[in-house]
């Protein structure tokens, strides 16, 4: 079954979000690895692919030291 799906629209998809305190963030590595599974994040399906069955456009990650 190919996943290819056409481009239909430009849009932000937000997969995940998350706080972290110092003691969870080495969970972030399998939070974001689950952010790209389906069975966890529905909205991936949502984002397009091309024919390669690449993901198209582009990921935004950033990650802020926050004095809480």
């Amino acid at each position: 079954m190919s996943l290819w799906r056409k481009r239909q629209f430009n849009d932000m998809i937000k997969l995940f979000e998350q706080e972290y305190t110092g003691d969870q963030i080495e969970r972030i590595s399998t939070d974001i690895e689950q952010a790209f599974d389906p069975k966890y994040t529905a909205a991936i399906l949502a984002i397009p692919m091309n024919e390669d069955e690449s993901m198209m456009g582009k990921f935004r990650v950033r990650v802020e030291w926050i004095d809480a």
